[in-house]
């Protein structure tokens, strides 16, 4: 946890850094062993100056054990807000 933030940290306002996650921020938290401040203070350097880009859809690291059979599509389809009230 403190390693990840002191990286956020430096690179901070000094070059780009692109972070993948297949979590909301609201879940990050988890991440860091329900640590709020931390959470914040990462999210905070994160999103300054950012271009946040949501892609919905199916894994496409998985595709191929779909099409074979050997995942369940559904376990890692992302569900949007709309859907999961539906659910």
């Amino acid at each position: 946890m403190k390693s990840f933030f002191q990286v956020i940290s430096k690179r901070y306002e000094r070059g780009s850094t692109i972070v993948t996650s297949n979590l909301v921020f609201s879940q990050w938290s988890g991440i860091f062993a329900n640590d709020k401040v931390v959470t914040t203070a990462i999210l905070d350097r994160l999103l300054h100056h950012s271009h946040v880009i949501n892609i919905l859809g199916d894994s496409y690291r998985l595709k191929e054990k779909k099409e074979e059979g050997l995942v369940d599509s559904d376990l890692y389809k992302f569900q949007s807000k709309k859907s999961m009230k539906h659910s």
